[in-house]
């Protein structure tokens, strides 16, 4: 960590290291500092051309500027191959569209995804997340 901190080098171990600083010393997560975190994912993406950087940056964007921000972000992804079983991207969807009052979007991206995973504790939130927009009426 000394040779890392000493290099001139920005590399994404440090920004990540920033990102994960970030959330670590917020004492809530209302008072997580999203502006620092969009500025981290900025770099990110800058140095990666990974995926998951872009689909996290979409989280801090929406943070910070909205959810139609974030959804447009995330539209840049939604059709890579690295992604295709990722149930993250459209679980993050969903839940931009759902905080936009647009249900019938969020509760596809959530079926989606549903469908699609093995994972019992994935399939229980997706599950909730759709039961929670039929109890509110939103289908």
């Amino acid at each position: 960590m000394e040779r890392a901190a000493a290099d001139d080098n920005l590399t994404t171990f440090h920004l990540e290291a920033g990102v994960a600083a970030c959330h670590a010393v917020a004492p809530s997560f209302e008072e997580t500092d999203w502006h620092a975190i969009l500025r981290f994912y900025d770099q990110l993406v800058q140095l990666s051309d990974s995926p998951i950087f872009v689909l996290n940056r979409g989280v801090a964007v929406a943070m910070v500027e909205g959810p139609a921000a974030g959804l447009a972000v995330l539209d840049g992804i939604v059709n890579h191959p690295a992604l295709a079983r990722y149930y993250l991207l459209p679980a993050t969807r969903g839940e931009f569209y759902r905080r936009l009052g647009e249900p019938g979007p969020a509760r596809r991206c959530f079926e989606d995804k549903l469908q699609n995973t093995k994972s019992a504790p994935v399939r229980r939130h997706l599950q909730q997340r759709i039961t929670a927009l039929t109890a509110t009426g939103e289908s």
